[in-house]
C-alpha cells in the first residue's frame, strides 16, 4: 500500500510582493517558515510517520520540507517534476500591472500558454503531472511525504481522481492554502485510491 500526504509550502517572498510566483525560485518568508514549524509539529501529532520527503528543487518547496524534517531526520529527494507551472513571461512580475497588459481572454482553453505563447499549458501541465505521479509510484510501497506547489498538486491529484483538465477556469480545483494537506492512500492490489483527509492549511 502506498500512502502519499501532499503538502504546499509555505507563505514566499512572492506572496509578499504580489508576484507571479511560478517558477520565481523565491525563499519562504518568517511566516512561512513558522506555518512549516507548526505544520511539522501537527504532523507528529496526527500520528504521521514517513519513509522519505519528496519536493519541488525551488527553494520555497525545499525550506518547507527541510522545516519539517527537523521533527523526521529522513532523507529529501528533490523531484524535478514536482516543479511549479511555469508562468511564461510573467514570472516574477506584478500580477495587477500584468492584469492591465494582459487582460484575461474571455475563453482560455487547456492548450494555451502564457501570454506570447510562453510558459506551460494547462495540458502540459497535466501531461507533467501523470509522469510525476508514475515517478513516485517508482517507489516501494510506503508513506511518502510530498512538498510541492499549488498548480501542480492540483493536476497531480485531478490525474489520480480522473478529473479532467479545468476549462477556462471552471471544473475541480483543490483549495490548497499555505501548507494545505491532501492525504491519499493507494491500494495496488485493488487499483483503488482513497481520500483519507483535506486541509485547507496546517498552519
Amino acid at each position: 500500500m502506498y500512502s502519499f500526504i501532499f503538502i504546499r509550502h509555505g507563505h514566499s517572498q512572492a506572496d509578499v510582493e504580489n508576484a507571479f510566483e511560478g517558477r520565481l525560485d523565491m525563499p519562504l518568508t518568517d511566516l512561512g517558515k513558522n506555518q512549516a514549524k507548526t505544520a511539522s509539529e501537527k504532523l507528529i501529532k496526527m500520528n504521521y510517520k514517513f519513509d522519505k520527503i519528496i519536493c519541488s528543487p525551488l527553494k520555497r518547496a525545499k525550506e518547507t520540507a527541510n522545516i519539517i524534517n527537523e521533527k523526521y531526520h529522513l532523507e529529501i529527494i528533490e523531484n524535478d517534476l514536482l516543479i511549479e507551472q511555469d508562468n511564461g513571461i510573467l514570472t516574477g512580475q506584478n500580477k495587477k500591472l500584468m492584469e492591465i497588459k494582459y487582460p484575461i481572454p474571455k475563453f482560455i482553453n487547456p492548450f494555451r500558454k502564457f501570454p506570447e505563447n510562453t510558459g506551460e499549458s494547462d495540458f502540459e501541465l497535466h501531461a507533467r503531472a501523470g509522469f510525476a505521479l508514475n515517478s513516485l509510484m517508482d517507489n516501494k510501497p510506503g508513506t511518502y511525504l510530498i512538498v510541492s506547489h499549488g498548480r501542480i498538486l492540483n493536476a497531480l491529484i485531478r490525474n489520480i481522481l480522473q478529473i479532467p483538465i479545468p476549462i477556462n477556469n471552471t471544473g475541480v480545483y483543490f483549495g490548497f492554502g499555505d501548507i494545505g494537506l491532501i492525504d491519499l492512500i493507494y491500494k495496488e492490489d485493488e487499483h483503488k485510491w482513497f481520500l483519507m483527509k483535506f486541509e485547507e492549511s496546517l498552519s
